[in-house]
């Protein structure tokens, strides 16, 4: 997604839980990168809790719940 201040927000959608060894190099790719400002996880419901675990004290990656 494109800001009006052309920052760029990647967005993720997550329906099932990565393991800890996948979802780990992704995430601190997301901190690794200047190209995005945000990254934005939109999460199923049984994945939301454990998806907020990893993504921890990460404050550039926001967990939202889809519903």
């Amino acid at each position: 997604m494109i800001l009006p201040d052309d920052q760029l927000i990647a967005i993720e959608v997550e329906l099932t839980m990565k393991s800890k060894r996948r979802i780990e190099p992704i995430l601190r790719g997301y901190g690794g990168t200047l190209k995005f400002k945000e990254a934005w996880y939109f999460c199923a419901p049984d994945v939301l809790a454990r998806m907020r675990k990893a993504v921890g004290v990460r404050s550039f990656i926001k967990v939202f719940g889809l519903s």
